[in-house]
């Protein structure tokens, strides 16, 4: 298990991901276009969208991370980043992988959630970026159908693969008819990625 404390580094380095290939991607187009970000991958990649002195503290994991590990003899979970593993423990990843039911077993991910909410409140525009909102991931999708229903809400869906409709999202989400119009899909290009970026960077907006 000792090996995990010289792993843990390595894929959690802020190096990982390298600029020149990050830059080429919608995550190089976006960064520092957001106020706050909430994602279910377990990678850092997310860390890319804000610049390395602003980015601390400023994404939340809903899924977990790579760096999250839970003790079997006390099941609490931990920044292993930060309390690293003992050589004779017992730990597994702390993961949330698709599944229908995901039990709650941990602070932190009360924790985790209860930053997600609050998130929301303080934002009039949520950008979803690289998420397809799974069945399995039914729990984030309220999240965010009652983000849409709330008066004053807008959700813009980037569209990587050219087959959403606002119509399907909202079937996805269970959204009623009426908050059709807080939905707004935009197809991947050139044009729409530079129109959203200047959109999120306006007075206009508060991402």
């Amino acid at each position: 298990m000792s090996n995990l404390n010289n792993v843990i580094p390595t894929i959690t380095s802020k190096q990982l991901f390298a600029p020149e290939l990050v830059g080429k991607t919608y995550y190089g187009e976006f960064c520092d276009c957001f106020s706050h970000v909430l994602t279910t991958s377990y990678s850092g990649l997310s860390e890319v969208l804000f610049s390395v002195e602003v980015r601390e503290n400023r994404c939340t994991y809903l899924s977990s991370a790579l760096w999250s590990f839970e003790s079997l003899d006390v099941l609490t979970t931990r920044d292993v980043r930060i309390d690293p593993i003992e050589n004779d423990e017992f730990v597994f990843p702390y993961l949330m992988t698709q599944a229908p039911i995901k039990p709650i077993v941990d602070m932190v991910q009360i924790e985790a959630y209860h930053d997600a909410i609050a998130a929301l409140h303080e934002t009039d525009c949520l950008v979803v970026l690289g998420y397809s909102f799974c069945d399995s991931d039914y729990h984030i999708a309220s999240l965010v159908r009652g983000y849409i229903e709330t008066q004053g809400k807008c959700m813009i869906y980037l569209d990587h693969s050219g087959s959403q409709t606002r119509e399907s999202l909202a079937t996805k989400l269970r959204v009623g008819e009426e908050y059709l119009c807080n939905i707004h899909v935009v197809k991947i290009n050139d044009k729409s990625l530079s129109a959203v970026k200047d959109f999120l960077l306006s007075d206009e907006s508060s991402q």
